[in-house]
């Protein structure tokens, strides 16, 4: 057991030449690592308890705004139907009128049918809403209290200091409780990603969090703070403006949401686009190449902060995308990580299908359906006329699946 705890903590892979744990242990004996590891742990409990109670807040002020109760629809089994769903969720045009032929069904009652389906596993808007205002509270809320806790530290205002002088870091108390409750936060959102909005950027998401978490660890460890807090206050400042930009516009005040992205769009350029890459990593490769030489793990810094300002451009190319879905119809824009529907969307299309479709073709319907079932139950295959005139639509309120908002249900 000695022989794999001096290979793991082995010094010239965690420190530069010339320096000992025992350096670094004069500067944080305060803060063990496995004191550290602990603090982590309860500080991810309380962030996940702390999200919990401010979504369910955030639920009845979207409710209370105008977003409307979500509901959820139980979208009947068609056989035929079920076996392309399975194939692509997205049928081309051409196929939905050949569908259309043999079910003798309209052709936007197919595609409604379709669509539907797809919203079985989308979120509703409030649900969004409430997310959106959770990461707002949080990440104003930390941005604030990483500036109290470096205002008056000078590597703040010159970012080669954030090397200079390595190891004779002193972490002070709102520091370390800045690292711990940041920390916190992405490793209970390595595990909340997978409950939480599901956006097509998932896997990138996911890799943002492993890189955060895997940086702050390894400043923890080597006493590297200084770098690590000044590059939490550069995100947390952006992402604050994104998500009340998101609520305003779930609630539809188009024009406050339009000017809180452009501030969004703004500061994302100065920062991480901007500051992050020119300042921060530039440091990272010139001065911390002089102090400290190439030690395996400035090269896992250097690669962790290149991995995090990749990311940073691909996002900025999605933001350019509703930038400029913003200046062509702000209302009808939306975040492209999103899910492409919405269950407040989807009773939009319905009453506008149901609207259109005449009683003649209704009766049509119904009155093909009896060929179809007939088929059907020779093939063993259950199907019920009854619900395919109606679309298999069934309103009901959304069930309690996550615990997060049972609120809804008793409204």
């Amino acid at each position: 057991m000695n022989t794999i705890s001096r290979v793991f903590w082995s010094e010239y892979f965690w420190l530069p030449e010339n320096v000992t744990w025992n350096d670094v242990a004069v500067h944080t004996k305060n803060y063990s690592a496995l004191m550290g590891v602990w603090d982590c742990l309860y500080a991810a409990l309380f962030v996940s308890v702390l999200r919990f109670s401010i979504s369910s807040f955030f639920v009845h002020v979207g409710l209370s705004f105008g977003i409307k109760k979500p509901t959820s629809k139980t979208v009947n089994k068609i056989p035929i139907l079920e076996t392309i769903f399975l194939k692509t969720r997205y049928p081309e045009k051409e196929r939905l009128k050949e569908l259309s032929k043999i079910l003798k069904m309209d052709e936007r009652l197919i595609e409604n049918w379709f669509k539907n389906k797809r919203n079985q596993s989308k979120y509703p808007v409030v649900v969004k809403f409430s997310e959106s205002g959770w990461k707002f509270c949080f990440y104003t809320t930390m941005f604030c209290y990483g500036i109290y806790a470096l205002h008056d530290k000078e590597y703040f205002y010159d970012i080669r200091r954030t090397l200079l002088g390595y190891p004779a870091f002193r972490m002070t108390r709102e520091i370390y409780w800045y690292y711990m409750i940041e920390l916190g936060y992405y490793v209970s959102e390595m595990g909340w990603i997978f409950y939480g909005v599901r956006r097509t950027d998932f896997r990138v998401l996911l890799l943002h969090h492993i890189a955060t978490v895997g940086l702050m660890l390894f400043s923890y460890v080597t006493n590297q703070h200084r770098i690590g807090t000044t590059v939490l206050v550069v995100h947390d400042i952006a992402d604050c403006w994104m998500e009340s930009a998101k609520m305003f516009k779930y609630v539809k005040k188009h024009r406050v949401a339009e000017i809180l992205f452009g501030i969004f769009m703004a500061i994302w350029v100065v920062t991480r686009l901007t500051y992050f890459p020119f300042w921060i990593i530039q440091t990272v490769l010139t001065t911390g190449y002089e102090l400290y030489g190439l030690c395996p793990v400035y090269l896992i810094f250097v690669g962790l902060l290149s991995t995090l300002q990749l990311m940073h451009v691909f996002w900025f190319y999605l933001i350019c995308q509703i930038a400029l879905q913003v200046k062509t119809d702000s209302k009808r824009a939306k975040d492209c990580r999103s899910d492409s529907e919405s269950s407040d969307e989807s009773l939009e299309v319905e009453r506008d299908c149901k609207s259109n479709i005449s009683q003649s073709n209704c009766t049509t319907i119904i009155s093909s359906t009896t060929k179809i079932v007939n088929h059907s139950m020779a093939n063993g295959i259950p199907l019920h006329s009854k619900e395919i005139c109606r679309n298999g639509i069934k309103q009901r309120h959304i069930p309690n699946n996550t615990g997060l908002y049972s609120q809804m249900n008793g409204k």
